[in-house]
């Protein structure tokens, strides 16, 4: 028998019935198309990282300087700090807007029941937290509990209201002079095996830490993923979602206090303006960081990430000696682009799941 013969007769690869080759191989290459768009656009907020410090680099060799990396991380603490807790919010599909008016707040009330008490350090530390603790509390009662409006309506309230309260109880002057601690803990050093590191920049690895553990190593951290992916299955669930929701409104209060305890021991006083734009500033980190309006995400090294790239836009921008204006429109439009690509990765990862349910059912 030949050879043409042979080959002839032997028997066809089986198929399943109704399947094409040519379409299994061109979903499979979409796939992996769809695999690698969303790999890239996770890596989105890493990549304007990178590009932006390349190019204010190129513009400005001073840019990448030690001193100036040192001031750009301790400028990055405060929006950081504040970031975290907008996170824990936007996870859960809120938000707070309140977040720059309480730490004005927590700043100039803290001052003024230190002075009227004489209060020691750790006790003037504590009383600014718990300023920014307690408008966190009143943001949450009246979200959760009292539901009289979605959270977007009352923490622009509570923007405005604070941050009028605030600018009564000064007149809108900043007051001189901070306790011991929080002069500390705003403008202090710690040596690390010889190396001077400011404070601010120790508060910003301790806290982040903190709030790391508690969202990836609780059962907490996975209630607020849970509450923001699938709120009615989270309550079928029986997942207390009422308590967590307000649980994130606080905690985003107590991070406004300790981001105003920074701020005041770098001015080494109190304003009732620290927090001015904050609300703005932390969301675009959270959203350019890769969280969702849509909930159920969000990582702390993103936000981390977001938080660089935008006091990096500020920092670049004041060294380029370009007019401060520019600020607003740079942050905007990468706001706006940070959106878009949050829808964008929101549908490329719905068709990788549908594309994966598919090849499951052996379509």
């Amino acid at each position: 028998m030949s050879q043409t013969s042979r080959l002839a007769e032997e028997p066809a690869p089986p198929t399943l019935p109704g399947v094409n080759l040519r379409q299994t191989k061109a979903k499979s290459t979409a796939d992996r198309l769809l695999d690698v768009a969303l790999r890239i656009i996770r890596l989105g907020p890493v990549l304007v990282l990178v590009l932006m410090l390349a190019i204010f680099a190129i513009v400005n060799p001073v840019f990448l300087s030690p001193g100036n990396l040192v001031d750009l991380a301790v400028q990055t603490t405060p929006i950081l700090l504040v970031g975290l807790g907008q996170l824990l919010v936007v996870i859960t599909q809120g938000i707070d807007l309140s977040v720059g008016a309480i730490v004005g707040f927590a700043s100039v009330a803290g001052w003024f029941i230190w002075q009227q008490f004489s209060l020691p350090g750790w006790a003037a530390l504590l009383v600014v937290v718990a300023m920014g603790a307690f408008w966190g509390l009143v943001n949450a009662i009246v979200i959760v509990k009292v539901k009289i409006a979605n959270p977007f309506i009352v923490t622009l309230g509570t923007l405005y209201a604070v941050g009028g309260l605030s600018l009564l109880m000064t007149k809108g002057t900043p007051k001189i002079g901070q306790s011991d601690v929080i002069l500390f803990l705003g403008s202090g050093q710690m040596n690390f095996f010889g190396l001077a590191v400011p404070m601010p920049i120790v508060v910003a690895i301790i806290v982040t830490a903190l709030v790391g553990l508690l969202l990836y190593y609780s059962r907490w951290g996975r209630w607020i993923y849970a509450v923001g992916g699938n709120p009615e299955g989270a309550v079928r669930a029986g997942i207390p979602v009422g308590a967590v929701r307000m649980s994130v409104f606080i905690l985003s209060g107590v991070l406004a206090g300790v981001a105003a305890v920074v701020l005041s021991g770098r001015i080494a006083g109190a304003d009732a303006n620290l927090g001015k734009g904050m609300e703005l500033l932390t969301i675009a980190a959270v959203v350019i960081g890769g969280g969702s309006f849509f909930g159920g995400r969000g990582t702390i090294w993103n936000v981390v990430v977001g938080a660089l790239i935008v006091v990096g836009i500020r920092n670049g921008l004041n060294l380029s000696a370009l007019d401060s204006n520019w600020l607003a429109i740079v942050i905007g439009a990468v706001l706006v682009l940070a959106v878009g690509l949050d829808g964008l990765r929101s549908y490329t990862e719905s068709a990788v799941r549908r594309s994966r349910a598919r090849r499951a059912e052996g379509l």
